[in-house]
């Protein structure tokens, strides 16, 4: 549920115990007057001075900040909705093309207040994602996710980036893409501006998110080191990275979201299988009924496990979602030997608990 608080203003950003504070808008400051000192009917007359008045001093309102609870989506640039964030014929226009179209992406994004939307202009396709620049600066990128995403074009993709106080918008392209460094970046110059605009034009207010009962990210091999000691057999973990290439925004907000993920396997042959895991911290917003197939008997902590329509990664065929009610895995497996599919799902979601949650 969401609520509302007393707050800090624009573009400022800071922790609260594990509570994540973002700024998007603009905070309304209103001043009150000065007091006017009233003077006494008849100064002759008076037998002193009337004693000075003290104006009350000016003071600022603060804007009341939204708390997004820990496990809700928080909200969106135009609620989710590209085709505001930047029209087709402002991107026709300021690109010198006759015609383009914008398009919802994927909800990646969405955990950390960003959209990601699909741009086309003429024959070439872009992603066009937009974060909140407050969830930026305090993250680490690392260098070589930055020379790759925001380097020159080649390998598998190609950007540009364009941010102010409020925003960090990211265009990228790939896939083979014939097209220079300096002319990639001049999609971003005409077409950053344009999409700052209309965001300071939508009625937004400040939000921060309550960050209580997040996991933490964890170790591969100590989820394998579980799994194995549930299943009596040895298991390997390594961590699973993006097969296709990730943006700086997708990479932005994964870090914020605490992602684990994990590629799984056995080589038993008894006991041979597997799979990926991708877990994300405060996303249980995405765990929908329409993704929640069927419950598998398990129980611990709260948490509940599903088979679900969400595959995991790029390993295994059959997908499992496990969610707490504040944060979601997705994890996919492929059984052989004696284990069915359920009954590895089962041991990875309570060993995952354990890697994941100690405490609890």
């Amino acid at each position: 549920m969401h609520t509302r608080v007393r707050g800090i203003g624009r573009g400022v950003s800071r922790s609260l115990g594990v509570a994540f504070v973002l700024v998007l808008s603009v905070g309304i400051v209103a001043c009150a007057p000065a007091a006017e000192t009233t003077p006494s009917a008849d100064p002759s007359t008076s037998a002193a001075a009337p004693a000075a008045t003290s104006p009350i001093p000016a003071t600022s309102a603060t804007p009341e900040i939204l708390t997004v609870g820990p496990g809700e989506k928080p909200p969106l640039p135009f609620d989710g909705d590209c085709a505001d964030v930047l029209t087709e014929a402002q991107a026709a226009n300021a690109l010198n093309q006759t015609s383009a179209s914008i398009e919802d992406r994927d909800d990646s994004l969405h955990n950390g207040g960003g959209i990601s939307c699909t741009l086309q202009i003429g024959d070439r396709t872009s992603i066009l994602e937009i974060v909140p620049r407050a969830i930026v600066d305090q993250l680490s990128l690392a260098d070589t996710q930055v020379e790759v995403v925001l380097g020159l074009c080649v390998s598998i993709l190609c950007s540009w980036n364009w941010e102010n106080d409020d925003w960090w918008i990211v265009g990228t392209t790939g896939y083979g893409a014939e097209i220079s460094r300096e002319d990639f970046a001049v999609w971003g110059q005409r077409l950053g501006p344009i999409i700052a605009e209309n965001l300071s034009a939508q009625d937004s207010e400040p939000w921060r998110r309550d960050q209580t009962g997040w996991w933490p990210t964890a170790s591969c091999e100590a989820l394998a080191k579980a799994i194995g000691d549930r299943l009596g057999v040895a298991v390997t973990g390594e961590p699973e990275g993006y097969h296709d290439g990730a943006s700086a925004a997708k990479y932005a907000i994964d870090l914020y979201s605490h992602q684990t993920a994990c590629w799984l396997r056995s080589g038993n042959e008894e006991h041979g299988w597997y799979g990926s895991l991708w877990a994300r911290s405060g996303a249980a917003w995405e765990a929908t009924e329409e993704r929640r197939l069927r419950e598998i008997s398990f129980s611990r902590d709260g948490a509940r496990l599903f088979l679900s329509d969400v595959p995991a990664g790029y390993g295994g065929d059959d997908p499992y979602l496990l969610t707490d009610g504040i944060n979601v895995a997705n994890f996919s497996v492929t059984p052989s030997g004696t284990l069915s599919s359920d009954e590895l799902a089962v041991a990875i979601a309570d060993a995952w608990l354990d890697v994941a949650a100690p405490t609890r």
